[in-house]
């Protein structure tokens, strides 16, 4: 016999309000309520009662569901808030009722009256017909709907969180290729690709409602989906690194109903994919996660990177004997590691990293910008005092200017976009997760000069080479998200490298400040702000000074006496200025050490090593450094100093 639901939805301001009572009402009828509104009208903007009635029918045909009015005291109001993930369940005419979810803050901003019900929950103790209107919750509606620290696919839909619809690009690649590699930079979307990778396969229809994936799918199959992240694992010792891959395997067999059939990773992977396709009687869908990294940790160490490296080779090895159970391979990670060396000869993997069509997979472009975040935009905008365009301009230099191909368009750091538009602020976001050990070590490793880094170039055949073999640390670079593509030049095969934008430029000076400058950061700001506030009112003589005493503080054994490492010193001090620095800036005739730009000046500063600062301003003179700028209109200075190695410090400076 089924139950008869009576169903009033009202939805306000991405709140949905569900009215309902039942004959005879079974335990557990109200939850199931919450749970299919959630997923059927989280991204919705507009729906009447009789389409979730009709939703309802077609779900679960267990109950009978019928459009209704307000039915006074025996009226169930459920509100479910699809911005915060909360549940509120109140009762018409007072009593207990069970909620889930997020607490509110406070009863007073519902605005009720009245006590608590029991474990803490709220009691209305309105009479009936009520307003609906006077239903409000105390919190950033808005700000909850940005997916911040989830990476779940399913999660984020069903919760009625912001997603931006890479659908369509999904859909392409997998019925283009069946074997894909991408490398993306860390916190850039790769595990929700994984995640919507997954759902897709398994043939979560429900999932995709509303997106592109739904138009263009005619076929929904489902297929078993063996996901493997590797992504948290951060041990360096290769016995702890195999007892953490042991016991993701066991989940995932776990998961599947599985046992353990042997104990090296490669047969129980094997073994996975082997049982999966003979227990569903389809092709298997295999996802790696951030497959490198436990490589990445020991990337300096060549010894341990030999041996893990051979740790990963045994997990991957069998996928090159399962083409005939694979339906698609997908793998992540930030570098390309050699697939000889890890993947075992898989030849038929498509590396689609640098491919233009592909370039948008991860990452915001401006349309999606703009169309997705137009509420959080306007939210910022009005949180700093400044017009739309004013805000997009300052989103696009500190988040935008990231291109993963020769030809394809920019896209935004999309970590660094949810977390600015979320709390209302630009910052550091995606530097304040950490840079990554292994990059400072590769630094030290390949002695690479920082001044020199931005507007490098690199040939094509650099990309190609594997992580393990490279020869120089700018594909890294490039890989890690610290450096992209500024420019191709086809035909010599060349791409000019430099910063994306100002985050990833003003974070990495702030953690190479720690390898360049001193440990000792106590007074860094201060005296940064010191120098800053010199160059921007034209006092050169603060500059110096302040240079000089903030030099002066730094402990003898972090002082390097080369020409080279003091330029780069300044570079990386300069950078943090929050103004304009560029160095070994190349002209016709040579290379000028640095170069600061504010609003009205422009400063061209050439640096010796013992000796007399007259040197530097002859050099400057005579390789015409101060000609590219002439036309430029703003007031230009030129600037010699000289650098002490009995003296660790700027002993003379001039300006003319």
């Amino acid at each position: 016999m089924s139950t008869r639901c009576h169903i009033k939805v009202i939805k306000d301001n991405r709140t949905c309000y569900v009215y309902h009572h039942t004959d005879g009402y079974p335990e557990g009828v109200g939850k199931e309520l919450r749970g299919y509104l959630r997923k059927w009208c989280g991204s919705k903007e507009e729906f009447t009662s009789e389409d979730f009635c009709t939703y309802l029918e077609n779900t679960n045909p267990s109950y009978e569901f019928e459009n209704i009015g307000i039915h006074g005291d025996e009226e169930y109001l459920y509100t479910v808030d699809f911005d915060k993930g909360d549940y509120l369940c109140d009762k018409i005419g007072g009593g207990n009722c069970f909620s889930e979810g997020l607490p509110v803050k406070s009863r007073e901003e519902l605005i009720f009256n009245g006590g608590t019900g029991k474990n803490g929950h709220h009691m209305d103790t309105r009479g009936p017909g009520q307003e609906l209107e006077s239903l409000t919750v105390g919190m950033d509606l808005q700000q909850a709907r940005y997916p911040l620290g989830n990476q779940s696919f399913e999660k984020i839909i069903s919760d009625g969180k912001y997603y931006v619809d890479k659908t369509a690009l999904i859909y392409r690649m997998t019925h283009t290729y069946n074997y894909v590699f991408l490398s993306r930079p860390r916190r850039f979307g790769k595990s929700l690709l994984c995640s919507t990778l997954a759902s897709y396969f398994r043939g979560e229809k429900e999932m995709f409602k509303g997106l592109a994936m739904e138009r263009l799918e005619k076929d929904w199959k489902r297929y078993p989906v063996i996901y493997l992240s590797l992504a948290s694992v951060k041990e360096t010792n290769k016995k702890e690194i195999d007892e953490i891959i042991s016991n993701r395997l066991k989940s995932i067999e776990k998961e599947f109903g599985f046992r353990r059939e042997s104990n090296g990773h490669g047969e129980r992977l094997y073994n996975l994919i082997v049982n999966c396709y003979e227990k569903y009687g389809e092709r298997v869908v295999v996802i790696l996660d951030e497959y490198d990294a436990p490589l990445l940790n020991v990337l300096h160490e060549p010894e341990r990177l030999k041996e893990v490296r051979q740790t990963m080779r045994t997990l991957f090895s069998p996928l090159k004997d399962c083409d005939k159970y694979l339906k698609f391979l997908f793998i992540t990670g930030i570098t390309k590691f050699s697939q000889l060396s890890i993947f075992s000869e898989l030849n038929n993997l498509t590396l689609i990293s640098m491919d233009d069509e592909y370039s948008t997979l991860c990452g915001f472009t401006q349309q999606e910008l703009e169309t997705v975040f137009k509420d959080g935009i306007n939210e910022l905008a009005k949180k700093k005092g400044m017009t739309w365009e004013q805000t997009l301009d300052e989103l696009r230099h500190t988040y935008d200017g990231y291109h993963f191909s020769s030809e394809g368009p920019g896209v935004y750091n999309p970590y660094s976009i949810v977390n600015a538009l979320a709390k209302k602020k630009t910052d550091n976001f995606w530097f304040a997760t950490g840079t990554p050990s292994f990059l400072v070590h590769m630094l030290k490793r390949f002695n690479t000069d920082i001044s020199c880094v931005d507007g490098s170039e690199a040939m094509a055949s650099s990309f190609d080479a594997p992580t393990e073999n490279m020869h120089s640390i700018l594909p890294l670079f490039y890989q890690s998200g610290y450096l992209t593509i500024k420019g191709y030049n086809e035909r010599a095969r060349l791409y000019t490298l430099g910063f994306p934008n100002k985050e990833v430029k003003n974070g990495l000076m702030e953690n190479l400040y720690l390898y360049y400058v001193t440990s000792d950061t106590d007074h860094r700001d201060t005296n940064i702000w010191r120098i800053s506030e010199g160059f921007l009112n034209h006092d050169l003589d603060q500059v110096f000074q302040t240079l000089q005493a903030f030099l002066e503080g730094i402990p003898y054994q972090d002082s390097h006496f080369d020409e080279n490492h003091w330029t780069q010193m300044l570079y990386v001090v300069f950078s943090l200025l929050g103004i304009y620095t560029e160095s070994q800036v190349r002209t016709a005739k040579g290379r000028i050490d640095i170069v600061v730009k504010t609003a009205d000046d422009i400063y061209v500063m050439e640096v010796k090593l013992d000796h007399p600062v007259k040197e530097a301003l002859e050099q400057i003179d005579a390789k015409s450094y101060l000609i590219p700028y002439s036309i430029d209109g703003r007031r230009l200075t030129k600037i010699g100093m000289t650098f002490s190695t009995t003296e660790r410090n700027v002993t003379e400076w001039e300006v003319c």
